[in-house]
């Protein structure tokens, strides 16, 4: 079988760079991006062998760091100019497309301070109308950042519609059947049918991201209906406070790329804050291939169905917040908790929709109470000793190893408990 990258444009050497022709940058760019996607499909046909071949260039740091120019702050391909032949934009933002599959990567190579200063200067002077520059804000969902996207949507992307309506024609301005000019052409400025579909989703705010099982919450700018689900948008502001369904919180980012199958309300509620979100336990939004449904929260235990079209494993992560480590976790093939970053990470293999529990503890402890406690042990050994200690009794062997066994036993407790909280 030939790989289907030999029939995409051609001259692709074989780390998957394309050496020749007008615009190698944008070409490899899109390759990778489009490749990475292609592999769940091989998965998805039990491929394991297309499947790592085609991922491996996304996710391959060593031929990511060869790519990268230090000195331009971008991903080129070796050699090249880093400047895009046709003119369009600069490759200096160009490696943003990495983000789309591989955001872990792309932290691990560039300054994500640099990163995300230069993506702001992007958007700043280039947010309207192109079908990259539309969709762009939604591109920090990936690196778990979505108060950033959320702001850049609102204050940058509908004022730019705004303008472009005032100035440009568009697919709801002056439309005529039959068309007797070019449909969305005014003043000499092309347009694409793509760029209303990228607005029309920041506006509705659920993103279907191309290519990926899911969905991404962001900034509805109206309440309406679509299918059987109605979304409804409260407050105002640039960031989301909080989402419920159905009257529960949703503590994800994530809903199913098909959001017509969802029957009910979701509440979209905006505020000031852009940590307002992190007060309670929250589903992070990363790339991982899978989706969340059926989310439950109450104040101690979050439950969700983790969903992927293919048999794979995924990983999650979940912002602890207060709540600190988790009790237990069902469901999951296997977690760590980085008390640092109060990040949850699991795993979890998908054969069929697989539901996962993580409970905490039902009240929280503070460190002046989980230092008493562990004076609790020492306590006990002292009241148990301090006669023999006084010397007012004899040291009896009957006596003492009964005494050393309860205190052994009590202090595994305490330690046990202790490590929970």
């Amino acid at each position: 079988m030939t790989h289907w990258r030999t029939t995409y444009g051609g001259g692709v050497d074989e780390n998957g760079i394309f050496t020749s022709g007008g615009t190698p940058n944008p070409l490899t760019m899109e390759l990778i991006y489009f490749e990475y996607i292609l592999s769940f499909i091989a998965s998805k046909a039990g491929d394991t062998a297309k499947k790592d071949f085609y991922r491996s260039f996304a996710q391959n740091t060593s031929l990511l760091s060869m790519m990268y120019d230090s000195d331009h702050d971008t991903f080129r391909v070796p050699g090249t100019s880093a400047l895009w032949q046709e003119g369009e934009t600069n490759a200096t933002r160009i490696f943003w497309y990495y983000s789309y599959c591989s955001p872990k990567q792309v932290e691990a190579i560039v300054n994500f301070t640099r990163y995300l200063e230069d993506y702001q200067y992007f958007l700043d002077y280039n947010n309207f109308y192109n079908d990259f520059q539309v969709a762009s804000p939604y591109l920090l969902f990936f690196h778990k950042r979505p108060d950033i996207a959320w702001k850049n949507i609102n204050t940058l992307v509908f004022p730019s519609l705004d303008y472009w309506i005032e100035n440009y024609k568009s697919i709801w301005e002056d439309f005529k059947i039959p068309r007797t000019t070019d449909l969305y052409e005014r003043q000499g400025t092309e347009g694409y049918t793509s760029n209303h579909a990228q607005y029309i989703l920041n506006y509705l705010g659920l993103y279907h991201v191309p290519g990926y099982p899911f969905t991404f919450i962001g900034i509805p700018q109206a309440s309406y209906t679509i299918g059987s689900l109605h979304v409804k948008v409260e407050g105002s502001g640039n960031y989301v406070d909080s989402v419920t369904f159905n009257g529960k919180p949703w503590r994800s980012w994530k809903l199913p790329p098909n959001v017509k199958t969802l029957n009910g309300e979701l509440k979209v509620t905006l505020g000031d804050s852009p940590d307002a979100w992190k007060k309670t336990p929250m589903i992070l939004p990363d790339n991982g291939y899978y989706t969340t449904a059926n989310v439950e929260y109450s104040s101690n235990s979050l439950e969700f169905t983790s969903w992927s079209p293919v048999s794979e494993s995924v990983t999650v992560e979940i912002y602890c917040g207060s709540l600190g480590k988790p009790w237990s976790v069902n469901g999951a093939d296997s977690w760590s908790y980085d008390e640092s970053t109060k990040i949850l990470t699991l795993t979890v293999t998908h054969h069929s929709p697989a539901t996962v529990t993580v409970t905490w503890p039902a009240t929280t402890v503070t460190p002046m109470v989980k230092m008493m406690l562990g004076l609790v042990p020492f306590l006990a050994a002292l009241l148990l000793f301090w006669p023999y200690l006084q010397g007012k009794r004899k040291a009896d062997i009957d006596e003492l190893i009964p005494a050393v066994i309860a205190l052994v036993i009590l202090l595994c407790m305490v330690a046990w408990v202790w490590t929970l909280w």
